[in-house]
């Protein structure tokens, strides 16, 4: 609402169609990340594969 941006570190089982992770945050770095990949971990089995998307870089307004 107030024009800052923020990012989504959203974890999807693409099997079940499950979300065991849906982390923001104005920035997240890759320590953040790793925290929350390890907290997910700890409670959930660890996936055998893992697919990355970027998705966009950054949106804009019009």
């Amino acid at each position: 609402m107030d024009g800052r941006t923020f990012r989504v570190l959203t974890v999807f089982d693409q099997w079940s169609r499950w979300s065991p992770i849906l982390e923001t945050a104005q920035s997240m770095s890759g320590n953040a990340m790793a925290a929350a990949l390890a907290r997910a971990f700890a409670k959930h089995e660890k996936p055998r594969t893992i697919t990355v998307d970027h998705g966009t870089d950054h949106l804009t307004s019009p």
